[in-house]
């Protein structure tokens, strides 16, 4: 069976994609100067990871992070 897109899903994939390229734009500016910007949570696997979690674990207005 077709997975249906959840409300917000491809706003969220956006959010992240704008993000990841700031980000881009960043380290390449930090580099200039020999200097190594890091973003573990961008990082392809811990994506990934995250976005396989269950939504009632991903999902939980003011609650905390404690999966990570």
């Amino acid at each position: 069976p077709t997975s249906v897109p959840r409300p917000g899903e491809a706003r969220a994939r956006a959010a992240l994609a704008r993000y990841a390229a700031d980000h881009r734009v960043l380290e390449q500016a930090a580099e200039i100067r020999s200097q190594r910007l890091h973003a573990p949570f961008l990082d392809n696997q811990v994506v990934r990871a995250c976005r396989l979690l269950p939504e009632a674990l991903r999902v939980q207005p003011g609650a905390r992070a404690d999966v990570l």
